[in-house]
């Protein structure tokens, strides 16, 4: 044995050690037999290879723990018995068939029987109390991990809002050369410093407001209008009205706690969209947050002790 395990020859010292339990078996040194196996186990924990005659070692280990009594130690050595035969089945399949018949199998099946007798909630009963606890934690994880998702949102948006410093309108030689055949520099100028105009005031909250009319109302033509907003916002007319409407509204709500005390019905009218499923999907779209948990949000930041909120509290409201 020395010699076996200074050369870490695993598969002679489990061979060497399972038949050392064996003799201690035949001189009735039970004690000794299983502490042998025992080795034998572990050389297979560590190594996962076993060969069909070292099988025969579980079932020494299963009835010894059968006789004493110990439940934990008998089902313990049962797992093990099939993770051994898994593996002979997959590395010595031939061997395993024709040496293992129905032994092995009786021994588990008698085991199981009668550690199922035992439990008296039974397999049943533990399988579904298993299963109401993973779905109630895989809810409970569902819920946190939203609640951090929209707290996450909700500061980034507020990071959006703090910002003061507004991009710097985009030069005529950034659009694109299709833009650049539709509008000449003197009509992107003259769009430019109009579409400012026209976002500084709130005739964009107007209903029914169509890209033909706001065309109209800067002296302008739609296709022009069309081409500008496409280059220069990167998104098509209606997105560009509806996230100026919702951008307004946003603010609104986040500078003053009037607008956090609306349903969101009022706050759609307040930034005239009429529809609101309409208003809710929208601002999820562009603020990556829904209205109410923004308000939510909102709110329990303002409620926070020495939050100063910036048009006054809620209790003011």
């Amino acid at each position: 044995m020395p010699i076996l395990n200074k050369d870490d020859d695993f598969y002679w010292s489990s061979v060497s050690d399972f038949y050392i339990g064996k003799s201690y078996l035949g001189l009735e040194k039970e004690d000794l037999a299983i502490k042998q196996f025992e080795k034998v186990d572990s050389i297979f924990q560590k190594r996962q290879f076993i060969v069909p005659e070292l099988l025969e070692n579980y079932n020494f280990l299963i009835k010894y723990y059968q006789n004493k009594k110990n439940s934990e130690k008998e089902l313990e050595y049962s797992k093990k018995l099939l993770k051994a035969d898994s593996i002979l089945n997959r590395d010595f399949k031939f061997l395993s068939e024709k040496i293992h018949k129905d032994y092995d199998k009786e021994i588990l099946e008698e085991s199981k029987t009668r550690l199922e007798a035992r439990n008296k909630w039974g397999f049943g009963t533990i399988a579904i109390l298993i299963t109401v606890l993973l779905i109630v934690a895989l809810l409970a994880w569902k819920f946190y991990k939203n609640g951090k998702q929209i707290k996450l949102k909700y500061l980034e948006l507020e990071d959006k809002l703090k910002q003061q410093n507004k991009p710097s309108s985009l030069p005529y030689e950034s659009i694109s050369n299709y833009g650049k055949s539709v509008l000449s520099e003197d009509v992107f100028i003259d769009l430019q410093n109009k579409l400012k105009e026209f976002e500084a005031g709130d005739s964009f909250k107007e209903n029914g407001l169509t890209i033909d009319k706001l065309a109209n109302t800067l002296g302008s033509n739609k296709s022009y209008l069309s081409q500008y907003i496409n280059d220069v916002k990167g998104m098509n007319f209606s997105k560009y009205i509806s996230t100026l409407r919702i951008d307004y509204i946003t603010k609104l709500m986040y500078e003053d706690t009037h607008y956090l005390q609306l349903k969101v019905q009022g706050l759609a009218d307040e930034c005239g969209i009429g529809s609101r499923q309409n208003f809710s999907d929208l601002f999820q779209e562009i603020n990556g947050i829904r209205p109410t948990d923004f308000i939510k949000q909102r709110k329990k930041e303002l409620e926070e002790p020495g939050h100063n909120s910036v048009s006054g509290t809620l209790s003011e409201s």
